[in-house]
C-alpha cells in the first residue's frame, strides 16, 4: 500500500506537512506525472505468467523503415490483454514480452495466435514459463493463489480506480450505483486480500538517472538445484532487484533489475554473483518499455478472460 505522508515524514525526519507540500509540488511540476495501482495477478485469478523473447526477422532488420515497424509492432503486441509489458532489449532477441493468462494452454494458444498475426515480422519465440513469482515492483509477494472472495463488483471498482488512481471513494460509488460503504468495504477487502499490494508513482524519464534507476536490465541466472532456495531467499533482499522469477526451463532464475548507471550496473552483478550457487548469468539491456494501458481489466472481459463481463465503458469516457 502507498505510504502514508506522515509515515514517509517520520521515515526522513522531516514534518508532514513539508512532505505534502513537496508531493504537490513534485505533481505540479511533473516529475510525478500520475500514479499507478499495482495488483498481484495470482491473486485475481491469473497465476500462468510468462516471459517471451521475440526478435525481427533479419530481412527487416537494417532497412529505413526499421524503426516504425518496430514501434508499429510493439504497439500491436500491447493491443492484446495478454501483453502486460512489452520491451526492446539489447542481445540475440529484439523484445521481451510479460504474459499473463489463466493457465499454460492459455499462454501457447496466445503465443501461436501472435506468431501467426506477425509472421512477417517476428521469428519463433522462447518462450519462458514462470513457475513462481518471488518479487514484482520490489515487493516480496506472500500469497499467490486466486482469491475466493472476488466478485465483478470488486472488478468494476478495480477498474475504476485503475483508470482513475485519484478517485474519491464516493465518486466510485456513486458511478457504480453502489452504495459507499459497500465500496469502502470492497477496497479495505481488495488490500487485505493482497490483491493490490502498490500504488506507486509513475516518475518522470528525466529524472531516473537522479533517482538512481536510469539502467534496467533483464538477467537470467543459472543457480545450482540445491541452493536455489538460498539464492531466492538472498536476492528478493536486494532494493534493485525489482522482479524475481522462478523459470520452468532454460534458465533457473529471471530477475528485473535498475540501477543508475553501468558502473552500478556492473556492481550489483558482483552481488549477484556472491550469493549462494549462482553460477552463471546473461544480462540484456531494456533500452526502451512500455506497459500496458490502464484499460486491461476491461480489455480482458471483452476477450473472455474474465468469468463475468464488465461495464464496457472506453477509458475516455470514465476519465471524463
Amino acid at each position: 500500500m502507498q505510504m502514508p505522508d506522515a509515515e514517509i515524514a517520520a521515515a526522513l525526519r522531516l514534518k508532514p506537512s513539508t512532505v505534502s507540500y513537496s508531493i504537490k509540488k513534485m505533481r505540479r511540476e511533473r516529475t510525478i506525472l500520475r500514479y499507478r495501482y499495482r495488483l498481484n495477478y495470482h491473486r485475481l485469478g491469473f497465476p500462468a505468467v510468462a516471459w517471451v523473447l521475440l526478435r525481427f526477422k533479419s530481412s527487416l532488420l537494417g532497412a529505413s523503415s526499421t524503426d516504425s515497424i518496430a514501434t508499429e509492432s510493439l504497439d500491436k503486441l500491447l493491443s492484446f490483454p495478454q501483453v502486460h509489458v512489452a520491451s526492446f532489449l539489447t542481445g540475440p532477441h529484439d523484445v521481451a514480452l510479460k504474459l499473463i493468462d489463466r493457465d499454460v494452454v492459455a499462454i501457447n494458444k496466445f503465443v501461436l495466435h501472435i506468431s501467426s498475426e506477425l509472421k512477417d515480422m517476428l521469428e519463433s519465440p522462447l518462450v519462458l514459463f514462470s513457475t513462481r513469482m518471488y518479487k514484482t515492483h520490489n515487493v516480496v509477494l506472500e500469497r499467490t493463489t486466486p482469491c475466493a472472495k472476488l466478485t465483478a463488483k470488486d472488478f468494476e471498482i478495480l477498474s475504476y480506480k485503475m483508470l482513475k488512481p485519484d478517485a474519491e471513494l464516493r465518486e466510485i460509488a456513486e458511478k457504480l450505483s453502489l452504495h459507499r460503504n459497500t465500496v469502502s468495504n470492497r477496497w479495505q477487502m481488495l488490500w487485505r486480500e493482497n490483491v493490490l499490494f502498490k500504488k506507486t508513482p509513475v516518475v518522470n524519464p528525466v529524472v531516473y538517472d537522479e533517482l538512481g534507476i536510469g539502467l534496467k536490465a533483464i538477467v537470467f541466472l543459472d543457480v545450482a538445484a540445491d541452493q536455489l532456495h538460498n539464492a531466492v531467499s538472498a536476492l528478493v533482499k536486494i532494493p534493485a532487484v525489482h522482479e524475481l522469477n522462478q523459470l520452468l526451463s532454460g534458465y533457473d532464475l529471471m530477475a528485473i533489475v535498475r540501477v543508475k548507471n553501468v558502473p552500478g550496473f556492473f556492481d550489483l552483478m558482483k552481488q549477484i554473483y556472491a550469493k549462494p550457487g549462482v553460477r552463471k548469468t546473461v544480462s540484456h539491456i531494456i533500452l526502451y518499455s512500455k506497459p500496458h494501458s490502464p484499460n486491461y481489466l476491461h480489455e480482458m472481459s471483452k476477450a473472455g478472460m474474465l468469468p463475468f463481463k464488465l461495464a464496457c465503458k472506453k477509458a475516455n469516457e470514465q476519465r471524463n
